[in-house]
């Protein structure tokens, strides 16, 4: 709790809230250009890899060094994705009653 507090009052406190918040926009922006306008997996995980390597936050789960197998990159996405969104609720009809 007394760390909590003296987080609080850090004058740095809403700067860093911002660098995350920046972060975590740069992370969504990463995703809508790949199912809104088709940016391939290669470069979706390449500008994460360039980004956090620079200092950015946000992206670190979808960062991949470019250059290597793009299936690599199919599958680092996938992964990442998936933190996002969770499997639906299914629920069974029998439909032969």
């Amino acid at each position: 709790m007394k760390r909590h507090r003296q987080w609080e009052e850090d004058p740095n406190h809403e700067e860093q809230n911002a660098f995350e918040d920046a972060g975590e926009h740069f992370r969504d922006l990463l995703i809508r250009l790949h199912v809104e306008k088709g940016l391939e997996a290669v470069h979706i995980t390449g500008l994460a890899y360039w980004h956090t390597m620079s200092g950015g936050t946000g992206a670190g789960d979808l960062a991949l060094k470019p250059g290597g197998n793009p299936s690599n990159s199919n599958r680092k996405l996938k992964l990442g994705l998936g933190r996002d969104f969770a499997d639906p609720e299914l629920t069974y009809v029998d439909s032969f009653t």
